[in-house]
């Protein structure tokens, strides 16, 4: 798990360089919003496998 944390930390930090050079910035928050919100529904359902595992 801590080299997903560390791959979604690289990410992010390659979109906050986009957001500040590219003058799109409207669509980067988009995107960055959107892989958000993906994130979460992964853990989400990684949480709910484990715990339907474990039980």
């Amino acid at each position: 798990m801590n080299n997903i944390y560390g791959e979604i930390d690289v990410l992010r930090e390659k979109l906050n360089q986009l957001i500040v050079e590219e003058e799109d910035f409207q669509e980067i928050y988009k995107l960055s919003t959107e892989l958000d919100r993906l994130i979460l529904l992964y853990y989400n359902y990684d949480l709910c496998n484990s715990q339907c595992i474990d039980s």
